[in-house]
């Protein structure tokens, strides 16, 4: 993880980590976050974070209506760290030849977490 300034928005597709989960969920566009009720009420710890498609590191704060925004930090993940988090992430859902799993991109790498697009991995 590094230091960078912050990002003035969001790049999507992002995923959300959950702290000392596994499991990341994808989040393909801003109207698909604003739109899902249950990733909006829920209630989110200190240490989870929304990754955008650069890398960038967002926390989860509470706002009017108990929906949440997204605040940039000064935080940012490499491919690779981005890569190591997606390869849990498939492992846990028993995805096969992890190990050589590789992405141009923080964008591709996160795409393959969506479960809607079977030919990502």
């Amino acid at each position: 993880m590094s230091l960078s300034p912050a990002p003035a928005h969001i790049h999507w597709p992002a995923i959300l980590q959950f702290d000392g989960q596994p499991e990341l969920a994808y989040i393909g566009s801003l109207a698909e976050w604003q739109a899902a009720s249950d990733l909006q009420l829920h209630i989110y710890h200190a240490r989870d974070r929304l990754i955008d498609a650069d890398g960038a590191i967002y926390t989860l704060t509470p706002r009017a209506q108990h929906r949440v925004s997204p605040q940039p930090s000064s935080q940012s993940l490499s491919l690779d760290e981005v890569l190591e988090l997606v390869r849990a992430h498939l492992a846990r859902e028993g995805h096969a030849c992890i190990a050589k799993l590789y992405a141009p991109s923080i964008a591709a790498a996160i795409a393959m977490t969506n479960d809607n697009e079977p030919n990502t991995r």
